[in-house]
């Protein structure tokens, strides 16, 4: 009976150990990058900067809009009573009904506004190419902070690696202390100094599977998985990469100048914000453009009729040209340039 529970104990862990899903430094990135809620965030508002550019070079085009109307009345005159020659001559309602069907077609074209709409596609696009930037720099921190979270978790799991030979080795030497003191060897405060040694050491062993499990669900909450599973995370890193990578890092850090050079030229943040700044000198050009004339082109077609058949009896084209000149508002565009 006891060698069947015992097998059925065996079978129970191993399946537990079997259960252990790998989860690689790669796989946890691919991870992070599908499923953190501020890198989704963040490519969906990528697309409404997409939008806004299509709807600058809009602002380039005419608008044309099409309309059409219904217009029906029914007026009631009371009638009343005439004499005439002596005779009364009563007066039937006077009824009246009129109907009107319309339909226009209308367009206006912005021909001149102070290069306004020209600086706002500059605009435009420089906040959409902004944000990719922004974006791509979201991606670096997400990331490094997975890269970061990871290798916590193997660290702490080093020291708990650690800490457990420590407790071997103080439990052996403990028995062993306690053999000695046996034998007259050692005094009874040799073997209590001892069990305060081995009593510290199961201390910070518990405390570094505490930090273990701590930092492992840091990261499967960072990754949006569930922190109760279990997991195999494995050290994709060789001693031969790790003095290969110090090798690469002692040398680019030889020259302090080269270094920012590269900062400079790949930082993504910095090249979102030097097209930042690009888009607030469009928004100056913008805010100047109110300072001069805006020239409005219009035109459009209309038809009238008192019948469906009838609508294209009356016809009407027109087309005009509205200039603005601002003389005085206030020293409002002065306060937006």
């Amino acid at each position: 009976m006891q060698k069947s529970f015992g097998l059925f104990l065996t079978l129970i862990l191993c399946a537990f150990s079997y259960a252990q899903e790998p989860l690689s430094l790669e796989k946890a990135v691919g991870i992070a990058l599908h499923n953190n809620t501020t890198l989704l965030k963040a490519e969906n508002s990528l697309k409404t900067y997409e939008s806004t550019v299509l709807a600058s070079y809009g602002n380039l085009l005419p608008s044309v809009s099409a309309s059409g109307s219904f217009d029906w009345s029914k007026a009631v005159t009371k009638g009343g009573i005439v004499s005439y020659n002596g005779f009364t001559i009563p007066l039937p309602d006077e009824t009246r009904q009129s109907r009107s069907y319309n339909a226009s077609i209308r367009g206006n074209w912005v021909l001149f506004d102070g290069l306004s709409n020209l600086a706002s596609v500059s605009r435009s696009k420089n906040d959409r190419e902004a944000y990719a930037f922004y974006l791509e720099r979201v991606k670096q921190d997400v990331t490094f902070q997975t890269i970061d979270l990871y290798y916590n978790v193997l660290n702490t799991l080093q020291l708990v690696k650690f800490r457990e030979e420590d407790v071997t080795w103080n439990k052996k030497n403990f028995e062993t202390v306690s053999e000695r003191n046996k034998l007259g060897a050692v005094t009874l405060a040799d073997v209590y100094a001892q069990q305060v040694r081995l009593g510290n050491a199961e201390l910070e062993l518990i405390r570094a599977r505490n930090t273990h499990e701590t930092a492992k669900s840091n990261l499967l909450y960072y990754l949006g998985l569930d922190v109760l599973a279990e997991y195999n995370l494995t050290d994709s890193l060789s001693g031969d990469d790790l003095m290969r990578t110090e090798a690469e890092l002692k040398n680019d850090m030889s020259d302090l100048s080269l270094l920012v050079s590269k900062a400079l030229n790949k930082r993504p943040d910095y090249k979102s914000a030097q097209l930042n700044f690009a888009s607030s000198e469009n928004d100056i050009s913008i805010a100047k453009a109110g300072h001069l004339p805006s020239l409005i082109g219009s035109a459009g077609y209309s038809l009238r009729g008192d019948t469906p058949g009838k609508i294209s009896d009356s016809k009407t084209l027109y087309a005009g040209l509205t200039l603005s000149i601002p003389i005085f508002s206030g020293f409002s565009v002065s306060n937006r340039v």
